[in-house]
């Protein structure tokens, strides 16, 4: 059985839900899996006894969240050294655009060169536009970039593009790396 430690940083609450989505297809595995905001509940020492880690992150702006990114420059020997993995979670990842793929690897690759951890797995994932938790401001934006991505603009509900099938698909490469 291995201990698997995923951690998240998260604004509106979409990539923690992905976090345990994860951790319960692990666990349907017979593995232990456990869940840490990285903002509000950091892992404690037992991090160095995980067989793997799993850190996520959604994108905003065209950058991860500075928690997670902190936590990553911060442990990067220890997540180079262990079996680990990075889900971004995105918009552009829903994007119908064919250069949309293209420009969230890129994101995922600055990322990996900022804190110097390389994962051997990495998963971009579709998020959520949660329209009716944003700001106004944050609404607009979010409803011009949404329009020229080619996905949903209005604002009065709240749209997942979640591919939940590829999420569990991504916790069972995950474990296969650990054996």
């Amino acid at each position: 059985m291995a201990t698997v430690r995923i951690l998240y940083a998260t604004t509106y609450g979409h990539t923690a839900k992905v976090a345990q989505h994860l951790a319960q297809a692990i666990a349907a595995q017979g593995h232990r899996a456990s869940v840490y905001d990285v903002a509000t509940n950091p892992p404690s020492a037992d991090l160095v006894a995980a067989d793997a880690i799993i850190l996520g992150s959604p994108v905003y702006q065209n950058r991860h969240l500075r928690p997670i990114h902190a936590f990553a420059r911060q442990h990067r020997k220890l997540l180079n050294r262990t079996p680990s993995a990075f889900f971004s979670v995105s918009g552009v990842a829903a994007s119908t655009r064919p250069a949309a793929p293209a420009m969230a690897r890129k994101v995922v690759a600055r990322f990996c060169v900022a804190t110097g951890w390389y994962p051997s797995q990495v998963a971009i994932i579709a998020g959520a536009i949660p329209y009716t938790r944003y700001p106004p401001l944050t609404r607009l934006l979010i409803r011009w970039f949404m329009a020229r991505q080619g996905g949903s603009t209005d604002t009065r509900s709240d749209d997942v593009y979640t591919d939940w099938a590829a999420v569990t698909a991504f916790a069972d490469a995950v474990v296969r790396e650990l054996f």
